[in-house]
């Protein structure tokens, strides 16, 4: 008789306890970072739709293409170690330069998503990522940001550190033209990263990112990781 007690008490947890559990893990960045960093970033842009080939083609993603690699220009200074070895690399003259860039290709990306070619939520994911590699080249700081923002922000600035130092080795692999298996392994390290990254900037909305907006995220990003 007990035991059927304590069966139906435990029946009716597990209802109202594994919908919480779910829902959790759907909406938990870190958790869905790490399932799908799983994934070989190979088959990310073979199993996109004709819309991100079209996208990738279009003139709005060359302009990124050009600025991402501007940045990639950005050489580290191992003197500036305390910040990391690319903190405020830029001088001011270029960095006001880029940063008027970037506000060009943030009125391309707003074109794009008043087209419905890529959704808001994509969009603010890849202004964020450009705009915290500039920050960083150009010295920003936590403290100059809110308050409110401060851990999360240097959460991000040390998953951006690490993207570069991966960008960095990539460009060196790829200039040699060997080591195939190393390329391979720096693009899944690359892979992880930018999961985490996207988490990160979802974290302060609180909200869970479409399937299909974040594997077209994850898809651009390696483009221009890749091609770099």
């Amino acid at each position: 008789m007990r035991y059927k007690i304590y069966l139906t008490r435990l029946l009716r947890l597990a209802v109202f306890v594994l919908p919480v559990i779910l829902a959790v893990y759907h909406c938990d960045p870190a958790a869905q970072a790490y399932a799908r960093s799983q994934e070989h970033p190979s088959k990310l842009l073979d199993t996109q739709p004709a819309a991100l080939a079209a996208l990738i083609n279009s003139a709005q993603w060359k302009q990124i293409q050009i600025f991402w690699s501007k940045l990639n220009a950005c050489r580290s200074r191992p003197d500036r170690c305390t910040m990391g070895e690319y903190f405020a690399v830029l001088d001011a003259k270029k960095s006001a330069q880029l940063y008027k860039e970037l506000e060009q290709i943030i009125t391309g990306l707003e074109r794009l998503e008043k087209d419905r070619k890529i959704s808001s939520s994509t969009k603010e994911i890849l202004q964020n990522v450009l705009r915290d590699r500039l920050d960083y080249f150009s010295g920003v700081k936590p403290e100059d940001v809110l308050s409110q923002e401060i851990p999360l922000y240097v959460t991000r600035r040390l998953h951006i550190i690490d993207l570069e130092r991966n960008i960095d080795a990539l460009q060196k692999l790829h200039q040699t033209k060997k080591n195939i298996s190393k390329v391979q392994k720096l693009l899944g390290a690359v892979q992880t990263r930018v999961n985490m990254l996207i988490a990160f900037y979802r974290l302060p909305q609180g909200m869970c990112l479409n399937a299909s907006d974040e594997r077209m995220v994850r898809a651009l990003i390696t483009d221009l990781v890749k091609n770099s």
